[in-house]
């Protein structure tokens, strides 16, 4: 996934992607292809505040991506612009939430059919806007991880409501009925290749046992497939000793665990050789629903299988 980084940053940060018609006909064209071919963007225009009379300038343009008719990997995209008075407001912006480790914080929903796709940032990039050497505004583009089930949503209804928060500032726009840019959306959505696109079949809510585990069960309970709620597309599948990280139904990871009180110990290789050595620590245990705190970051996971 991360090869093609570069090649979705190259595109994102040309402003002319807010700015552009959208180019999408019945024979079910991607609207934008990158110069190789090989990269697909599905989606159009979300907000464009040029000449709008608020004080919210932004602008910002959202796609569903596919590298390689999404063989390998597909994500979801926004590339945002936003203008400002001078450089003083600029250099505010970069030093109020523009930061690099603010940005990371960035993430994106959707609300689609009454429901909330809810996308947090894997990249997410700033570069300024210049003008004649003096700077004017900055974009940034965000990207994150999407799966099959958020696609049909987009693909069987029009957008509700669009929000996105960068370096916790937040911007939306609300849609109370269909409109000529919802509708855009869902038909250059409807373009994506499900084939190839990663599943997972999760448990209702309603279905999750949520019963807490002792800690002298761990080693018992924890055996299964356990999908992260942050991604959506990373899971841990314990095997007797064996613990194998995969992405997107690859395998990325792999090695084995051991469980001393609350930490899990691992030792491994990552698919490529490196070495992937880490302990974590059970924040918590349910039956089918477990937190770990690795290096003060938390993740949950529920149940899979």
């Amino acid at each position: 996934m991360r090869n093609y980084l570069h090649t979705l940053k190259a595109v994102a940060l040309l402003f002319l992607l807010l700015n552009t018609s959208t180019v999408f006909s019945q024979n079910c064209k991607p609207t934008i292809v990158s110069e190789d071919g090989n990269t697909e963007y599905f989606g159009g225009k979300v907000r464009d505040a040029i000449g709008l009379l608020t004080d919210d300038k932004s602008a910002y343009t959202f796609y569903v991506v596919q590298v390689n008719k999404g063989k390998d990997g597909t994500v979801a995209f926004v590339s945002f612009f936003e203008p400002v008075k001078d450089r003083d407001a600029y250099n505010k912006a970069i030093n109020d939430y523009l930061t690099e480790e603010k940005l990371k914080t960035s993430f994106l929903e959707i609300q689609v059919d009454n429901k909330i796709i809810r996308i947090p940032s894997t990249n997410c990039l700033l570069e300024p806007k210049k003008t004649l050497g003096e700077i004017y505004g900055y974009t940034v583009s965000i990207q994150g991880d999407i799966v099959k089930e958020q696609v049909l949503l987009l693909q069987n209804s029009d957008i509700q409501k669009f929000k996105i928060v960068i370096g916790g500032k937040p911007y939306e726009r609300t849609f109370d009925k269909p409109t000529k840019i919802t509708q855009t959306i869902m038909k250059a959505v409807s373009c994506v290749n499900l084939d190839n696109m990663f599943e997972v079949k999760k448990k209702k809510p309603s279905e999750l046992n949520l019963n807490e585990v002792e800690p002298s069960n761990y080693s018992v309970e924890i055996i299964g497939k356990w999908l992260s709620q942050s991604t959506n597309v990373t899971v841990l599948e314990f095997i007797g000793d064996k613990l194998r990280v995969i992405q997107r139904g690859i395998v990325v990871s792999d090695g084995n665990y051991k469980i001393s009180g609350t930490r899990l110990i691992y030792t491994g290789a990552t698919s490529s050789g490196a070495s992937n050595n880490g302990v974590s620590n059970f924040e918590l245990f349910l039956k089918d629903m477990i937190t770990l705190k690795d290096k003060g970051q938390e993740i949950t996971y529920e149940r899979i299988e």
